[in-house]
């Protein structure tokens, strides 16, 4: 977990890994080598706004039957399809994302987002995509 200064306030930010595979493969999950070849890393103040985030692009978090990952606090299975948004369509879930979790409207926080968007197609091509809270 990192921190960053917000106002003089400090702020425990928490990595999330979004990870598609066709097959739930624990080897794979369990290497940080092979994750990081295949992962696209969030960053979130909760679990919360994950879910909240998660449910903005359409889809839903489920418990993952996996334990026991390397440098994993926990992890989760997305159950449906992530919605990938055109220009118009991210401007308003933006601001949408933005009034719900009263995170910073910053350069920072859009630059992750709509680089998040353009990867959505990606994950969705695979059957499962799994979300692990990374213990860094």
């Amino acid at each position: 977990m990192r921190r960053y200064i917000a106002n003089g306030v400090s702020i425990k930010l928490i990595h999330f890994s979004f990870i598609s595979l066709e097959d739930l493969n624990s080897t794979v999950l369990n290497s940080l080598e092979d994750r990081y070849e295949l992962e696209y890393v969030l960053t979130f103040e909760t679990v919360e706004e994950l879910k909240t985030f998660v449910e903005l692009l359409g889809a839903e978090l489920v418990e993952s039957p996996f334990l026991n990952h390397q440098d994993v606090d926990s992890s989760w299975l997305i159950n449906g399809v992530l919605k990938s948004f055109s220009e118009p369509e991210f401007e308003s879930f933006y601001q949408k994302w933005i009034a719900l979790t009263g995170r910073d409207n910053n350069m920072d926080e859009y630059g992750q987002l709509i680089c998040f968007n353009s990867s959505v197609s990606k994950l969705n091509k695979e059957t499962h995509r799994v979300v692990l809270q990374n213990a860094i």
